[in-house]
């Protein structure tokens, strides 16, 4: 179930736990936020882990035993300038989820370059949205890891 807000910063995913997470009892979290926070002035990495550490604390708190996965904030073309903010972000968030039970960092971020650069042809014309090419390398790496019916998909 995608409950998804286009445009969202980490603070609205935390502010609106209630109706996007915990009402719906989930048995498996994958989350993707964090790559809208970057372009804010006063955001660093440590603002972006600090806050994702917020949420993950807030769905522990309420749901301590459920999979987590955190899809890492992605290498858009046209958000290039915030590259080395993303990566550093991603690398504390990674770092601290491996020291965390049923809890898996998803790395789309580096199959997703392409010389060390973002791979453009991964993108649709906005250079923010991702292609079906694109998406089939988050497909890849995240589909392992998703809970189907009773059971992990074996990877």
């Amino acid at each position: 179930m995608n409950r998804g807000i286009g445009g969202a910063v980490t603070n609205d995913l935390i502010f609106y736990a209630d109706q996007l997470i915990f009402k719906y009892k989930p048995r498996q979290i994958i989350i993707y936020v964090g790559e809208n926070d970057l372009p804010q002035a006063t955001t660093t990495p440590d603002t972006v882990f600090q806050r994702f550490v917020k949420l993950y604390t807030l769905i522990r708190s309420r749901l301590p035993e459920i999979p987590i996965g955190y899809i890492a904030l992605k290498p858009s073309p046209s958000r290039a300038k915030y590259f080395d903010k993303a990566g550093a972000a991603n690398k504390l968030i990674q770092d601290f989820l491996a020291n965390k039970l049923n809890t898996r960092f998803l790395d789309i971020f580096t199959p997703m370059l392409k010389d060390g650069k973002a791979n453009k042809a991964l993108f649709v014309g906005d250079m923010l949205h991702m292609n079906p090419d694109g998406y089939k390398i988050w497909e890849e790496l995240v589909r392992p890891y998703l809970l189907l019916g009773n059971k992990r998909e074996q990877t």
